[in-house]
Order: structure tokens, then C-alpha cells, then sequence
């Protein structure tokens, strides 16, 4: 059957990425409707999300997780799926996510292997609402990344975050169609049900050891940790109820439990470590309010109105923050308990945007409505 192809990180415990996946596919379900099956490859070869409660099979799979892979051994795998997946494949659509980006994870070289498979197969191409991560002239992947994405198979490229980096930087071709658009995870509210906030609850988001420094941020995982601890007094001083919680990510949870045990903060306020995205967003939609470290926590209480405040450790936060007229609520540098909780309290009582809400979260849809009528695949065509 005629198909279209989805592409990203669609089986990853930062659940973030399975929400950019899944909103991503509402999208085009609802555009193409019954006339084109949809697939899926993942970025890292995987075709599913393996779970065991046998600590043997456990540490036997963790040896295949990306992290413990080369960028060659990802590639083949991907290789060896292209074939098979991709007969019949009217289109292929990049979903989201970090993608345009040559450090700190192999994404690069997958991408450029999907695209080159695209190109030789003449399959048209959208790159949607990709985060656009930093750009190095003199750097050999970079290099190959922006060649990639300027082959005559890409005809549209939407960026979540840094359009001018991406038109000044990347893109030369200029029969690719070039747009800033929402996060698809923005719209992830009309998938999954809010299950209704509870007073005075506060949700603390944690982000794994290392993560700012790793990011050009100087600052301490100490530093880190004594402010969560100082945040944490503050909000159970003032009345609230306070819980600490996480995207999905073991690295995550190992940082929260040890800031947790070192402050002798009750193990009893950590939320589970969510397993799923329904999991993470009855969490995050449950809170009045909620301080956070990851994009996505912010993005996803941003779809459910959850008022949030975020601590900055990539710039494409800050891009959110603007792009959602909420910019005073990203912190930067230095981090002040009792500012930040002060901030969080106003916009649990007085918070609200100047930006229009439905326009900006309709923006990712429609540019790949325009995509798929570009190629006949939209429904009706």
C-alpha cells in the first residue's frame, strides 16, 4: 500500500520524543486519512521499546541501547530496514525534534542516511519542525549534514527554534520552502486527556548530572542541587505540595533520587519514572504549576496550560519562551530560588501570553498540509 514515511526518534525514554512523534502523526492521519498507510523508522534503528524485569535480559539489552553504539553500527541497521519500509513511500517527514544537530548525539549521521536513501530513490522530503543545534563551517559532519539536507529530495524545512541560524547557515538550496513553526508536542492535548490540575500541587522537573555543563553552562551539578533543595523549601513553606519528576530518563531519575537523599527530602514526593507518554502527561497535567529542566516538560504543560517556569541549558528553550510570549519565565546563568519561586507563583495567579495560542500551534500542521497538496498526498487530491 502507498505509504508515507515518519522519521525521528520515535521509540527514545525522553518521552518528549514520543510525543513530537505521535502529535506529528495526528497530523498527518488527519491530512491524508485512510488513503496512505503510515510508518515509522526510528533514527536509531530500533523497532520497539524492549522491556524485562529480569535484571540478566536487562543488562544484556542495555549493550544494543544507542548509547552503546557507533554511528556505523546505527547506520547499517537503518540500512538494513530502508528497503523494506520505504516500498510504496509516496513522502517522507522528518517529525521533529533535535535533528539539525552535528554534537552531543549521533543524529547527523542517520539523518544523512535516510536523506541519501530519499534522493536516490526520488522520494520528496520534509524536514518538520526540526530543532536547529549550533553550525560549524570547518566541521566535517556539519558539512556533510548541510549538504544532505540541500539534495534535490527536500523541498520544505519548518524549525521549531532557530530559523535564522537555519537560512543564514544551512539551507542554499532555494527551491526548499523555509518556515518557523510550533513544536508539534504543543498540540499533544488533543490526544491525550487532561485529567484536571490539582490545587496547590507543584511539580519539580530534574534534568540528568552534567547537563548544563554540557551545554557551555558553567554551572555546577551542586549548584544544581542546592537550588532544587532551596526551591523545594521555599514551595512547602509557602503551602504547596511539592513532587519531584522527571521525562522519562534514567539519568534523569538517578540525579533527582541523589539530590533527594543528600537534602533528606522524602523518597515518597519522586513521582514514578514515567514508561509511557500518558503516564508523563497525567503527571505534568495534575500540577498548578511546575518548575522544569526539559523542553518538553515545558512544551507539554504549555498544550495543557499548566503555568511553567524553566531553567535554561540550551538556547532552544529560550526560543520557545519567545515564540510562546512567555520569555521571562526561562532562567539563565544563575539560578535564585526565591526569584524563581516568586515568578512561578505570579503566573499560577496572574500568567497569561500575548501570542495567539491556535495560530501558533496550527502553524506545524499547516505547513505540512502545504507539503503533502505540494505532492498530491492530502486528502481529496
Amino acid at each position: 500500500m502507498d505509504n508515507i514515511l515518519l522519521v525521528g526518534l520515535i521509540y527514545d525514554s525522553n518521552l518528549g520524543d514520543q510525543a513530537i512523534y505521535y502529535s506529528t502523526k495526528k497530523m498527518v492521519e488527519d491530512i491524508v486519512g485512510p488513503n496512505y498507510e503510515i510508518r515509522a523508522i526510528d533514527l536509531y534503528g530500533r523497532t520497539g521499546q524492549p522491556k524485562s524485569h529480569n535484571k540478566i535480559v536487562t543488562k544484556i539489552l542495555n549493550k544494543i541501547h544507542p548509547s552503546n553504539l557507533t554511528a556505523n553500527d546505527i547506520c547499517k541497521k537503518i540500512e538494513e530496514q530502508l528497503p523494506s519500509i520505504c516500498k510504496d513511500t509516496r513522502a517522507i517527514i522528518f517529525v521533529g525534534g533535535g535533528l539539525i544537530k552535528y554534537k552531543h548525539q549521533i543524529i547527523a549521521e542517520p539523518m544523512i542516511t535516510v536523506l541519501n536513501y530519499a534522493e536516490k530513490l526520488n522520494i520528496p522530503v520534509m524536514l518538520s519542525a526540526v530543532g536547529v543545534e549550533g553550525y560549524g563551517e570547518k566541521d566535517a559532519l556539519c558539512q556533510q549534514l548541510k549538504a544532505a539536507i540541500n539534495q534535490k529530495c527536500v523541498q520544505a524545512i519548518t524549525t521549531r527554534d532557530d530559523l535564522e541560524l537555519l537560512k543564514s547557515s544551512y539551507v542554499v538550496n532555494d527551491n526548499i520552502a523555509v518556515a518557523r513553526v510550533a513544536d508539534p508536542a504543543c498540540s499533544i492535548n488533543g490526544l491525550y486527556k487532561n485529567n484536571g490540575k490539582v490545587a496547590k500541587r507543584i511539580g519539580l522537573g530534574i534534568g540528568r548530572r552534567g547537563l548544563f555543563q554540557d551545554y557551555e553552562n558553567a554551572i555546577s551539578d551542586e549548584y544544581v542541587a542546592e537550588f532544587w533543595a532551596k526551591l523545594y523549601s521555599l514551595i512547602k513553606e509557602n503551602g504547596y505540595d511539592c513532587y519531584f519528576f522527571t521525562n522519562g530518563l534514567p539519568a534523569d531519575d538517578a540525579f533527582a533520587r541523589a539530590i533527594m537523599k543528600q537534602y533528606n527530602i522524602p523518597s515518597n514526593l519522586l513521582l514514578e519514572r514515567p514508561k509511557t507518554l500518558e503516564q508523563l502527561i497525567s503527571q505534568i497535567s495534575s500540577f498548578e504549576g511546575m518548575v522544569v529542566t526539559r523542553l518538553h516538560s515545558s512544551i507539554i504543560g504549555y498544550s495543557y496550560a499548566v503555568p511553567c517556569i524553566s531553567l535554561v541549558w540550551n538556547q532552544k528553550q529560550v526560543m520557545f519562551g519567545e515564540a510562546t510570549g512567555c520569555k521571562d519565565n526561562y532562567f539563565e546563568k544563575e539560578f535564585d530560588a526565591k526569584a524563581v519561586f516568586e515568578r512561578l507563583v505570579h503566573e499560577i495567579n496572574h500568567g497569561e501570553s500575548t501570542i495567539n495560542r491556535d495560530e501558533y500551534i496550527c502553524s506545524t500542521k499547516t505547513a505540512i498540509r502545504a507539503f503533502l497538496e505540494k505532492n498530491s498526498l492530502a486528502l481529496g487530491e
